[in-house]
């Protein structure tokens, strides 16, 4: 292949343009080896266009290669239920910037770093609360019934909560599913609607909707609604109000965030609040802050639904929100030592020890992590 076309290539990867045919062939590329000068060259021409900062002389591949190898591995992000081609994305990028970071990202720091404690990450859980107060822990339970509420069954069937309504509505009844950190659950609710709730959240309902369908959550959920003519659906979360008919949306609405998010990726919604009301049409945004709402056109929607597809996916974000994610999902508490200015953009696999997350955010040379049982500590 000619110099010309890998460049090419890279250029194209670079700008989110490549075809399924492309994504192979850069693929095919970086496993072969045959042309890792040209790739080389290639990557540094995007990287110098990118930063302003310039790529360090000495190559080391073998020392910050062993840190990123099982960051690089294909199996961590394809067995995700993803289609081939978003699985070739993924792992493009991985392959990509772990080439380019095993190339001149090596950091300066020279000292032995201290063993961390190489924490697994979250899994999937939940607990369950019945209108009676009775909570059931579902991590471990079988599949199988849970309990009755009324005419409605409470099913636990391959990881997830199902509501079987078998007769007419009683009286409403509400259940809560919490996750705690280092925990994610996905639920059916008894109207059909599917609800992921990520770590840290939690979503109150009725066992039984009568006309009007309204929840409220807490944290981080994703949304597919299931349609139901003149039976509109609500979602109640951070002094805003979503609503809705047949749609997927996520909302990100942690207490300990500056700003609350909902991203539409079919159909439509409305998110209110006690001042504005915007509509949402696919891959828009809404941005709640300081109690006003801003919309953006054209979100990052691979990036807000990242964490249902086991990730992390940070487009140009700055530290402080990417360590809280962390902390959620590896049930960790950060300190930061040092304030970070520098940006961040990285794909990572949410189902590697932590270890291994830090070890590839610190090949930056921006951030240093120094850890103590479950206490992380940030400096530079």
């Amino acid at each position: 292949m000619e110099k010309s076309e890998i460049e090419q290539l890279v250029q194209r990867y670079a700008r989110h343009e490549c075809t399924p045919a492309e994504w192979l062939q850069l693929l095919s590329i970086m496993e072969a080896g045959e042309h890792d000068a040209e790739l080389q060259q290639a990557i540094k021409q995007v990287w110098a266009a990118t930063t302003a900062q310039d790529m360090p002389a000495t190559i080391h591949k073998e020392a910050l290669y062993a840190q990123l190898e099982p960051l690089l591995t294909p199996p961590l992000v394809v067995k995700q239920r993803r289609s081939w081609m978003a699985a070739a994305a993924v792992v493009a990028g991985l392959l990509l910037a772990g080439y380019a970071a095993k190339q001149w990202l090596l950091p300066t720091r020279q000292a032995v770093v201290a063993q961390r404690p190489n924490l697994p990450p979250g899994h999937n859980g939940a607990v369950l609360t019945l209108a009676n107060g009775q909570q059931i822990v579902l991590d471990s339970a079988a599949n199988g019934p849970l309990a009755r509420q009324g005419n409605t069954q409470l099913m636990h069937q391959n990881g997830q909560l199902i509501y079987k309504p078998e007769g007419p509505a009683t009286a409403t009844a509400y259940n809560i599913v919490t996750t705690p950190r280092a925990r994610q659950y996905q639920l059916v609710l008894p109207d059909g609607s599917r609800v992921w709730l990520n770590a840290a959240s939690s979503i109150r309902y009725p066992v039984a909707f009568h006309g009007q369908r309204s929840v409220e959550i807490t944290g981080e959920a994703y949304f597919e609604i299931a349609p139901q003519a003149g039976a509109p659906f609500t979602v109640t979360a951070h002094n805003m109000e979503i609503a809705v008919l047949g749609t997927h949306f996520n909302v990100n609405a942690y207490e300990d965030e500056a700003s609350a998010k909902t991203t539409l990726t079919e159909g439509a919604v409305k998110v209110s609040t006690a001042n504005n009301t915007l509509l949402l049409h696919p891959g828009q945004q809404s941005i709640l802050h300081a109690g006003a709402v801003t919309l953006v056109q054209h979100a990052d929607v691979q990036s807000a639904l990242a964490w249902k597809d086991g990730l992390f996916s940070y487009n140009g974000e700055r530290l402080e929100p990417i360590m809280r994610q962390i902390a959620r999902w590896y049930n960790v508490d950060v300190v930061f030592k040092d304030k970070i200015e520098e940006e961040f953009v990285a794909t990572i696999p949410r189902d590697v020890p932590i270890s291994q997350v830090l070890e590839l955010l610190e090949a930056t040379e921006h951030v240093h992590f120094s850890m103590q049982g479950k206490v992380i500590t940030v400096a530079r």
